[in-house]
């Protein structure tokens, strides 16, 4: 049994399905498929459930970043550091993840200089295909429940703080980080085109373990499901590769990203068609489609049987974003 999964992202807090682009494909799929709705969640739990598809238990992302880093293997915990902005609201303070460092032309190498010294000289490292991440090495288990990180954005502070025996301990970690980097960051140029990461957000902790390679063929555009394939070793390849696969091996997995530009949702909705075509020729036996949009992940799955339910009135799928999403 191969299965193909497409996962959809769009820009956080836009709406980028507009009247205008019809998509036949997406719209069937979301009809005839077994549709779910999944709310403050992200597309990661469900990556890493693809590139390990065996594994009975949970496996940390800490973890599985720091396989491949023999420096890491000296500690028995790890805990993942992602740069952050807190901002202000009424009643609460938000978190604000911070997606594009990178193209904002931030030196993340400056904020790990800060959090080395923070942290009493523990290994740091920068996670180099996810910009605001960065892995630390624990010489002892944190003792936290934490949120990740696509989950705790957007969300008010007092919802998400980290729980646990330690849990005061990891808050006032942040706090004092967060002191750190308003002091950094007014000594540093200001740049009003960007926001600068004012603090830090505590999340993925896990041990030291050992874990397979993937067998999942990748095509990413998410610097997330680039990090975590390539610590998974995983065969990243490209779209076209996937698609013209003859006979396929392996389960697959292309990821894309939409914006308010109206091709890219075109765009979309002619890989889904291509994925149904697969589907159809039987290469792959099940179509796995999901789109996310503002911490909300609605998804479907397809036999070929399933797009024989002529019977199904066939709906919209910017319907069922949105009213997911109201």
């Amino acid at each position: 049994m191969n299965t193909l999964s497409l996962t959809i992202s769009s820009p956080s807090g836009r709406d980028v399905w507009p009247d205008t682009s019809p998509t036949p494909s997406l719209d069937l799929v979301f009809s005839r498929g077994a549709r779910k709705l999944r709310r403050n969640t992200s597309l990661i739990d469900s990556w890493m459930e693809q590139l390990f598809p065996h594994q009975t238990d949970e496996i940390a992302i800490s973890t599985l970043l720091a396989r491949g880093d023999p420096d890491f293997s000296v500690y028995s915990h790890y805990l993942c550091c992602e740069l952050v902005d807190y901002s202000a609201g009424m009643n609460d303070v938000f978190v604000r993840r911070l997606q594009n460092l990178l193209s904002a032309g931030i030196d993340n190498r400056r904020y790990k200089d800060l959090l080395t010294a923070s942290f009493d000289g523990l290994l740091t490292r920068n996670v180099s295909e996810w910009p605001s991440l960065l892995l630390i090495g624990l010489k002892e288990d944190p003792k936290i429940g934490s949120t990740p990180g696509a989950e705790a954005h957007n969300r008010a502070l007092s919802t998400v703080l980290p729980t646990g025996p330690q849990s005061r301990h990891w808050i006032a970690k942040m706090n004092e980080i967060q002191m750190l980097f308003h002091q950094s960051n007014e000594n540093t140029p200001d740049d009003r085109e960007h926001v600068k990461p004012n603090g830090v957000w505590l999340w993925g902790e896990g041990p030291r373990r050992e874990l397979q390679d993937s067998s999942l063929l990748v095509s990413a555009q998410s610097p997330e499901l680039i990090a975590l394939s390539r610590a998974a070793n995983a065969t990243m390849t490209s779209v076209d590769q996937i698609l013209s696969e003859d006979s396929p091996q392996h389960n697959a997995l292309i990821d894309i990203h939409i914006s308010e530009d109206s091709n890219t949702i075109v765009a979309a909705n002619e890989l889904v068609s291509k994925g149904m075509a697969l589907l159809k020729s039987g290469l792959y036996t099940q179509l796995n489609v999901q789109l996310m949009q503002n911490s909300i992940v609605l998804d479907t799955s397809c036999t070929k049987y399933s797009l024989h339910k002529f019977w199904v009135k066939t709906g919209k799928t910017i319907d069922w974003v949105r009213d997911a999403c109201s």
